[in-house]
């Protein structure tokens, strides 16, 4: 399997797992989706539906139509206030430490029911 990330500021290029597209989001980068196996399918068209970026076949890619959806992505201005507010939302959202105290509530709240 293929696995490649490109990041040409200010764009991502990858076939885009969860994690690529949060590391994308959090640095408020548009993304190119090139969807390879499992799950990128999904990702990339939820990225495309809520407008952060778009996605291309990788059956169809070649130079040009690469080039074309690169400066589409990176001229649209929807795209670039969506990502921009998506990772703002993110770094304010409190980071990895909100998540640890959030699943440390959470499992103290299954314990005190379970008793």
């Amino acid at each position: 399997m293929i696995n490649w990330l490109f990041l040409i500021e200010p764009i991502s290029l990858s076939p885009m797992e969860v994690c690529s597209a949060d590391e994308a989001l959090y640095y408020q980068v548009p993304m190119v989706v090139v969807p390879m196996a499992d799950d990128r399918p999904a990702v990339g068209a939820r990225i495309a539906e809520l407008g952060l970026g778009t996605v291309l076949d990788r059956k169809a890619i070649d130079g040009t139509s690469l080039r074309q959806t690169a400066s589409d992505v990176l001229g649209d201005q929807s795209i670039a206030t969506n990502v921009k507010q998506f990772g703002e939302d993110m770094r304010n959202s409190g980071g990895n430490r909100r998540v640890m105290e959030d699943l440390n509530n959470l499992l103290r709240d299954k314990r005190k029911h379970a008793r």
